[in-house]
């Protein structure tokens, strides 16, 4: 059970601690976060937000099979509304095709479990028709939303009570393949009328005051990459109570997204196109040791970059944290891990990652002007533990 055990809300230079009561002056906060822009920030967020630990029995006979990905898939989240709470402001999601229902609803894992994993309630929103939440059919079933459409609502609710919040971005991966050592069900691919669809359920869920879409971007110019060059990104006070969609694709999923888009235009998310191209304005760049230099050009040209703390759940913490400092100096503003403070992770483990003092929104230490301090825009609100 999930246990709010106390809750603070402050805005603090990282080198001070919160807790003691030592925040820089509000008229200094003040300036700082009328002029700073929204890609002048970095965001910590967490890696498939949406998912719940795999049942020890499904993942003893992964482990037969696959070694290496039973270890990659032993992690789980605490639910979406308790991480928002913690003060993450970036968040992964699995959508797969059903158009018709029922296609995920009675999955291998339960054979192989001898039990029931699924509820009722979760039962029956598998059975309808929607895109579905899960990180491995038959196998990795488990979801704190079943439906893509059921993620928005929790998040909109949220964002509703706390209309004030810093942009949440959410992070979209379209789900194609399956494990081929087990036979149960293959997914669907996506054609353009998924894609369709796709923003057709975030346009429903997200009013157009809180969606920053490629259009919000774009405005009057011609493509995105023009109008990163020309106007840069918005304000972040000016980005406050949005929500901003960035898909995950490889270069098939990328093209079929953008046909018959030039630029993005009328799409609701963002996607990893190369420097230069019309629709370029965010990207993937996911090993910030391995691509560090490269992570720092495209921040330096006005890209926003999402990049991973940490994607190695059996690496030693040394080489994690290595990793993050990295993360934090390549200046990359979305910064996914799954070790935030009060994951299942970070508890059984002792290694957690935050900015300083439990920060998790900062200013860019990359584009920040030279000598000046780096201000926390968002602390932990709230802890939680598991009991």
């Amino acid at each position: 059970m999930l246990n709010r055990i106390g809750a603070t809300l402050c805005i603090i230079v990282s080198s001070v601690n919160c807790a003691h009561g030592n925040i820089k002056s509000s008229s200094e906060h003040a300036v700082q976060q009328q002029s700073v822009r929204f890609n002048h920030a970095q965001f910590l967020g967490s890696h498939n937000s949406y998912k719940k630990a795999v049942h020890p029995t499904v993942l003893t006979l992964i482990t037969s099979h696959n070694p290496k990905l039973s270890r990659q898939i032993n992690y789980s989240h605490i639910d979406l509304d308790a991480q928002l709470d913690v003060g993450l402001r970036h968040l992964e999601i699995d959508v797969l095709v059903d158009d018709t229902g029922g296609k995920y609803a009675y999955p291998l894992a339960e054979k192989i479990a001898g039990s029931r994993l699924l509820d009722k309630a979760e039962r029956q929103q598998l059975l309808k028709p929607g895109f579905k939440v899960l990180h491995i059919p038959d196998l990795d079933i488990s979801s704190h939303c079943q439906l893509f459409s059921e993620c928005l609502h929790q998040l909109t609710a949220w964002s509703n009570r706390n209309p004030e919040h810093l942009p949440i971005s959410i992070l979209l991966n379209v789900k194609e393949s399956h494990i081929k050592f087990v036979k149960g069900t293959i997914p669907e691919e996506f054609g353009p009328a998924q894609y369709q669809a796709l923003d057709r359920v975030i346009f429903n869920a997200i009013s157009e005051q809180s969606l920053f879409s490629p259009d919000s971007l774009r405005a009057h110019y011609d493509s995105l990459d023009e109008a990163i060059e020309q106007a840069g990104w918005p304000l972040l006070k000016d980005m406050r109570g949005k929500f901003i969609f960035i898909f995950d694709a490889n270069t098939k999923q990328r093209e079929l997204y953008r046909d018959e888009h030039f630029a993005l235009m009328g799409r609701a998310m963002f996607a990893s196109y190369e420097p230069g191209e019309p629709e370029a304005a965010i990207m993937i760049r996911n090993n910030p040791v391995e691509q560090f230099s490269e992570i720092s050009s495209l921040v330096d040209q006005g890209y926003l970059i999402r990049t991973r703390a940490d994607a190695d759940l059996s690496a030693p913490t040394a080489k994690n944290q290595a990793r993050f400092q990295a993360a934090k100096a390549s200046g990359a503003q979305v910064i996914s891990t799954d070790y935030y403070p009060s994951s299942p992770q970070a508890i059984e483990s002792g290694y957690q990652v935050s900015f300083s003092d439990d920060c998790f929104v900062q200013s860019n230490q990359r584009l920040q002007r030279e000598h000046s301090s780096v201000v926390c825009f968002q602390s932990r609100i709230a802890q939680y533990t598991q009991y």
